[in-house]
């Protein structure tokens, strides 16, 4: 699995960052969905596949992608299946943010320093080409409306 196109879980999260305060709106359910996209994302890379209501581990090797690698990486050390709503549902500490990190370093969305009630540090993050989300949303429309 190379690099020449960005992931689902990239593309979720692209498309979660409100463009005007540079947040996510419900940050948990967001993880759940990261997760779930990685799980998709390993699916069609041909690492994991469906057994029963289970997912197994089909091919170890690495994808290329160090966060898809580490999610293999975590279920394969499970060493049985894992049901998906157990892995989806589990803690995924810092998902969110290593995506964030990532896409930041790739020049899609740039990290803006600032502060909450004057004190606590924060950071907020403001996609750095907005036609990348209206090109994501385009296609997610686009398979709505045909089904493709």
């Amino acid at each position: 699995m190379g690099r020449s196109r960005r992931t689902l879980p990239e593309e979720l999260l692209l498309l979660a960052l409100d463009p005007a305060t540079g947040t996510t709106a419900q940050p948990q359910s967001l993880d759940l969905g990261l997760a779930g996209a990685q799980l998709v994302e390993l699916a069609l890379a041909g690492r994991i596949a469906p057994d029963g209501d289970r997912i197994a581990v089909v091919a170890p090797r690495p994808t290329g992608d160090p966060t898809l690698d580490c999610a293999l990486e975590l279920l394969r050390r499970r060493g049985a299946p894992v049901r998906a709503v157990h892995w989806i549902g589990g803690p995924r500490l810092g998902l969110r943010q290593t995506y964030l990190s990532h896409l930041e370093r790739c020049g899609m969305v740039a990290a803006v320093p600032g502060q909450m009630c004057g004190v606590l540090p924060t950071t907020r993050y403001q996609a750095t080409d907005t036609a990348i989300s209206r090109e994501i949303r385009a296609r997610l429309d686009s398979a709505i409306r045909t089904g493709v």
